[in-house]
């Protein structure tokens, strides 16, 4: 699992949770948008950064395929942040609901068998 946070110094904010997302999702996220590796403590945003922002947390958990486990701050504004998030989870449960019919269709053609 990944978080995403969203920072809005602008309005005082130091980071709110915005999703809790699967490992695909995450890595889905993380090739839709440039990023950059901030550390392993989430990033304090300074007086010269007014700019809001979105960080994704690696946990030490996950297999990360290259990606540094830690925080990875995002260069996109939180706008188009958060379509590739809308996006990236409505795709894979779009995925799973299909998947998931399946299923249940194999079960039913065994059960009239």
């Amino acid at each position: 699992m990944s978080n995403i946070y969203y920072c809005q110094p602008s309005k005082h904010g130091w980071g709110m949770l915005r999703a809790v997302l699967s490992l695909e999702e995450g890595k889905r996220l993380l090739k839709l948008h440039a990023s950059r590796y901030v550390g392993q403590e989430f990033p304090i945003s300074t007086l010269d950064s007014a700019a809001d922002f979105a960080v994704l947390r690696i946990f030490d958990e996950e297999p990360n395929e290259g990606r540094r486990v830690g925080f990875h701050r995002f260069d996109a504004e939180l706008g188009r942040i958060e379509e590739a998030v809308r996006a990236c989870t409505t795709k894979l449960s779009n995925v799973a609901e299909g998947q998931a019919k399946t299923k249940d269709s194999i079960r039913t053609t065994v059960k009239k068998k």
